[in-house]
This record gives structure tokens, C-alpha cells and sequence, in this order.
């Protein structure tokens, strides 16, 4: 049996989301201590898996790491400054979990550096890490880069198959937050 995910000692997260544009919205983020899940190969390593198919030997992979989603109506979003977004989802995401002394975040998908900058801002907060250790890093095709955010994004495929009924309910959802303390 692999290691199992002990909370307390999260190093990074990779984050993606499964039906952009369309409601509902589902964003994912991995919680992982294991410095693997966090290496970005710069090319396409991993091969995307979607549907009902990525559930497929999922459960033993996240039991070895946390996680957590979000099921969004795509009306709050929008009623969110552009630059926040990203913040308000990645911190609504690790609200609550724990951290080492350094944390790196995975995101797929191209981000301003305004969305960047205001995002490690709240992670910083959330998480009682200096701003200079926290990292968020975002790009193209990130989910075929980095492991831990390749998971996210088969997590989040996985999610979008399931019945509302079933996501409504999950242990592992979280609620969107439009606000931290401290922030504006």
C-alpha cells in the first residue's frame, strides 16, 4: 500500500476546472506532498482523460493526496472582477487545509499577471506562508505538464460525469468565497 495523505504537510496544488463557460462549473485542486506531482516537464507528458473513464483507478491515486472541488453557478463567477477569479477559487479550494513552509500552485490555463499576483495574495494569507514562498504558476496546457494538475483535470472530467444530486452532497466539496480576510 502507497503513502496515504496526511494533512498538515501540503508543498503544492494543481488546480484545473471541467466545463468552463457552462453551468455548472466544477474546479478541482489536489493537495500533495510529493514533490513529483510537482515537476513541470514543459512538454506533454500526460495524455487527457475524460469522462466516465477517468474515474477509472482514480480513488487509490487521491487517497495519496488530498482534494477538494468546487461546483459553481457561472453567474457568481462573472460577478467577480476577472482579476479575482482565480484568487477567490484557488483560496475557496485550500480554505481550511494546512501547509508547509513553501507552497507552488499548477493552473492550467493563461492567467494575467494581475490574477497571478492577487491569487498568491490570498493563498499567502490562507495558508500563513510568506507571499515570496508561495508560487502560483499558470499555463498552457498545464494539465498535460504537471502531474498533480493533470489529476485535477481527471478529477474535474471524473466530477462533471456524476449526478448534481452526487456532487451536491460529496464530502470533498467546498463553497466559493468571495472574501478572505484581509483582502478587498
Amino acid at each position: 500500500m502507497g503513502k496515504i495523505w496526511v494533512p498538515g504537510l501540503c508543498e503544492g496544488i494543481g488546480a484545473d476546472e471541467s466545463n468552463r463557460g457552462r453551468n455548472p462549473e466544477i474546479h478541482v485542486g489536489i493537495f500533495t506532498n510529493d514533490w513529483r506531482d510537482l515537476i513541470d516537464y514543459g512538454f506533454e507528458k500526460f495524455d487527457p482523460i475524460k469522462g466516465r473513464k477517468a474515474g477509472i483507478g482514480l480513488s487509490p491515486i487521491l487517497r495519496k493526496r488530498g482534494w477538494a472541488f468546487l461546483l459553481i453557478d457561472r453567474v457568481k463567477l462573472l460577478e467577480m472582477h476577472y482579476y479575482q477569479r482565480l484568487g477567490n477559487l484557488l483560496g475557496s479550494l485550500a480554505l481550511g487545509e494546512s501547509f508547509g513552509r513553501e507552497l507552488k500552485i499548477y493552473v492550467d490555463g493563461n492567467y494575467s499577471l494581475r490574477s497571478i499576483t492577487y491569487a498568491g495574495g490570498i493563498l499567502a494569507k490562507i495558508s500563513g506562508i510568506e507571499r515570496e514562498k508561495v508560487k502560483v504558476i499558470s499555463g498552457p496546457k498545464m494539465d498535460r505538464r504537471v502531474f498533480a494538475t493533470a489529476l485535477a483535470d481527471r478529477t474535474a472530467s471524473w466530477l462533471y460525469s456524476q449526478r448534481l444530486s452526487y456532487l451536491e452532497e460529496h464530502p470533498n466539496r467546498k463553497k466559493l468565497r468571495r472574501k478572505f480576510r484581509g483582502n478587498s
